[in-house]
């Protein structure tokens, strides 16, 4: 494969699925070089064939883990097979399904999941009955020989199968083989930490080595394992949820327990498509907090009714707060400011920047003017998730 071709394959679908960038650095190659391998740790560099004279070099902002450089190599695995088939007028179409089957491959779910996929993806832009299909499906580690004589491909052509499972708290069991083990409604009280709030259900269901696969309204798929969001596919890209790194370089705060509880109101706020803006102030960086909001707007003062609702409603930190109220607090128009122990200093403030100081929105400029005092993060509406420390984008999920 040429370097034109190849590099235009990672530019479509493994650097969204890393949330990285392709390079446009020239790289040779010798035979030495391993397919899939370490520029540096925000360097990811493949090539399509041990003979391949070039490198394509994907770069990001925070480093990639060691099972991201494995999904790079599961990429090269997927692409050299295709290639090798010689599929002539079919090549394009199997090149498209490499991202679902680097998910199913890379989750051990194998052909059910990779299949489960496929029709997810289908339904994403159909309709039932007027209105957008949501669906759940749960596969099980192992094949299960006692499960009914009912098989999940005969499922699939049935008019009913859209609506019998309604993503968020029902599912389709089914097992490894691809038999159906039953419908199952969820009643987990659990909240896991690395999933949206509004699929609690689905992810606690999800643990271990079991698989969920979810279609929302949006016309997402989801991708559960180990009681977490894995994979997500939107506007037509997968991409890959790397929650720790992510978590590592929320700092401030140093408490893990109070970044998880400011992370997963993030992912909460991106799955409900209301956007936010949330800011968290460093130690060092207090005194500045006062010249970046109006007295008004803080809550220690509580001059407002604004101020006032919300120091009511707050009186505790970040972490001890319900979550439901976490999401509406950050989901205010203006931003939510907490420090590094948690204390909510102000909701729903409107950040001072300077004039003309950043394009791409006001929330935008607000993140990157809060990420000057500590770390700043902007939630679109479009679900994207992108953090700041010193006006430097530091993740994105």
């Amino acid at each position: 494969m040429d370097e034109h071709t190849f590099r235009a394959l990672v530019d479509r679908d493994l650097a969204p699925l890393l949330e990285s960038v392709v390079s446009t650095d020239v790289i040779p190659s010798t035979t030495r070089d391993r397919l899939a391998s370490y520029g540096h740790p925000c360097r990811l560099l493949v090539k399509p064939s041990r003979k391949s004279t070039f490198r394509v070099a994907i770069d990001r902002s925070q480093s990639f883990e060691a099972h991201e450089k494995k999904l790079a190599g599961q990429f090269i695995d997927e692409l050299s097979a295709i290639v090798a088939l010689r599929a002539g007028d079919f090549e394009g179409e199997l090149l498209q399904g490499i991202p679902r089957r680097m998910v199913a491959k890379h989750l051990g779910a194998g052909s059910t999941l990779r299949n489960a996929l496929e029709r997810l993806e289908t339904w994403s832009s159909q309709t039932y009955e007027g209105q957008r299909i949501v669906a759940a499906i749960g596969i099980l580690p192992g094949p299960d020989e006692a499960a009914i004589e009912l098989k999940l491909e005969d499922f699939w052509e049935q008019d009913f199968a859209p609506v019998l499972s309604n993503g968020f708290d029902t599912l389709l069991e089914v097992s490894s083989n691809g038999r159906i083990c039953g419908l199952r409604q969820l009643g987990f009280d659990e909240v896991p930490g690395f999933a949206p709030y509004r699929l609690r259900q689905i992810a606690a269901w999800a643990d271990g080595q079991r698989v969920a696969a979810v279609l929302n309204r949006h016309g997402e798929v989801l991708v559960f394992q180990d009681k977490r969001l894995r994979f997500l596919r939107r506007h037509g890209r997968w991409s890959h949820y790397s929650h720790e790194t992510n978590l590592r370089r929320l700092s401030p705060p140093q408490s893990r327990a109070l970044r998880t509880a400011l992370y997963s109101s993030c992912l909460d706020v991106s799955f409900a498509r209301s956007g936010g803006c949330l800011g968290i102030v460093s130690r060092q960086k207090l005194p500045e907090f006062d010249e970046l909001v109006s007295t008004g707007d803080k809550l220690a003062v509580a001059s407002s009714f604004k101020a006032k609702l919300m120091s009511l409603a707050v009186g505790v930190t970040f972490d001890q707060l319900d979550r439901r109220l976490r999401q509406e607090l950050l989901s205010m128009d203006g931003a939510l400011i907490v420090d590094y122990r948690g204390t909510v200093l102000a909701a729903g403030a409107i950040i001072e920047v300077p004039a003309g100081s950043v394009g791409g929105g006001g929330r935008l400029a607000a993140a990157k003017q809060l990420s000057t005092v500590g770390v700043g993060i902007k939630i679109s509406e479009d679900g994207s998730v992108t953090g700041f420390r010193n006006e430097v984008e530091m993740f994105r999920a």
